[in-house]
């Protein structure tokens, strides 16, 4: 088991015996990188490389399990990278970049074969930089970046469709099998002392053509799938 944690000493990645619990080693990470391991971080794990970004940086590295040597593999001019997701041979990720007329969302595939950008996919503009991981069913990549949700074919490097909502944050969308569940929320409506009021919806959408199957009005945020069911939860409660 691979983790990293970080702390005044340092930050630091973990080999972890996963039945014992066993420490077998820790490695340092240079203090160049810059990364700070919280408990959200995620590793991708390839061929004895774990692959991770840093937060607000656009510089891609990896962690070679075995030489215990970190590597920075790919960096661009862009201001922000999402976690990472990989789909053989690719490793995938969304980036921004800020201008004046606001910031643009591009899609990224890196062979890790050679290491070679294989293909940029340009997105939308006037997006804020809000980035989620990259889902993938099969050949198909779907991403968020909040009030937009897109689908692209990696075959053929082709938008297939896109959602957007003016109005509401999509904040989480889950892939199950032919459909697409997204939780929105929109900016508070009513504040009571220190206290906001959302509006919060969840919405499904086909996932072949993105055109929306229903929508209902739900107090509490999207979770997860348990067989048929949507389980969502709020702040004390699960429904």
């Amino acid at each position: 088991v691979y983790f990293g944690v970080s702390g005044y000493d340092g930050n630091f990645i973990y080999c972890v015996d996963a039945l014992t619990g066993q420490v077998i080693y820790q490695c340092l990470a240079p203090k160049g990188i810059g990364v700070y391991f919280d408990y959200s971080f995620k590793f991708v794990f390839v061929d004895d490389l774990l692959y991770f970004t840093v937060p607000n940086s656009p510089k891609l590295y990896s962690f070679h399990t075995k030489s215990k040597q970190y590597k920075l593999v790919w960096q661009s001019s862009l201001t922000a990278v999402s976690e990472l997701t990989y789909s053989k041979p690719y490793l995938l990720w969304e980036g921004t970049q800020e201008s004046k007329g606001g910031s643009t969302s591009y899609l990224f595939a890196l062979n890790l074969h050679e290491y070679e950008l294989e293909w940029v996919v340009r997105m939308s503009k006037g997006l804020r930089n809000y980035l989620n991981e990259p889902l993938v069913k099969e050949n198909l990549v779907y991403f968020n970046s909040y009030g937009f949700i897109a689908c692209i074919d990696m075959k053929t490097k082709q938008l297939l469709w896109s959602f957007a909502d003016p109005i509401h944050d999509i904040q989480e969308f889950i892939l199950e099998e032919d459909k697409v569940f997204i939780g929105m929320e929109q900016e508070p409506y009513e504040a009571r002392d220190t206290e906001q009021y959302y509006r919060r919806y969840i919405l499904s959408l086909d996932a072949n053509t993105g055109k929306a199957n229903w929508k209902m009005q739900k107090g509490a945020k999207l979770s997860c799938l348990y067989q048929d069911k949507i389980l969502l939860t709020d702040e004390n409660n699960m429904y």
